[in-house]
């Protein structure tokens, strides 16, 4: 797992230089976050976002995109890991579009090309 973060890090920092070095921006609009040991226990908690892995924000200037990857509960070999948006000034038909993976690096993979499908609609954020 930490291999697969690092490779996300990595991939982010790329996409994030860009925009800094073309002076779209000064700060990084693409960022991955990763759960703290306690925010998996309040989650569990509460029931919310239990299985989720880590979580990519997108923060453009007319609206934030949030791409998430959660473990499936119900451990189905098709469908063990999957993805789902959230984020903030989406249109309708942007949220929720879960995509479900048997592995979790096609998942990422598919979290990798919306990323790049994003840069190139919106390079000047």
């Amino acid at each position: 797992m930490i291999e697969i973060i690092n490779d996300l890090k990595n991939f982010i920092e790329k996409y994030n230089n860009i925009y800094i070095s073309n002076k779209v921006t000064s700060l990084s609009p693409i960022n991955l976050k990763v759960p703290e040991e306690y925010e998996k226990k309040i989650a569990e908690e509460y029931g919310t976002d239990k299985n989720l892995i880590f979580f990519i924000s997108f923060s453009l200037k007319h609206k934030r995109i949030e791409w998430c990857l959660e473990k499936n509960e119900h451990n189905d070999e098709e469908r063990s890991y999957y993805v789902y948006v959230r984020g903030f000034d989406l249109a309708d038909d942007e949220y929720y579009n879960e995509k479900y993976f048997p592995s979790i690096g096609e998942a990422v993979d598919y979290i990798k090309n919306q990323i790049i499908k994003t840069y190139e609609n919106f390079q000047n954020l």
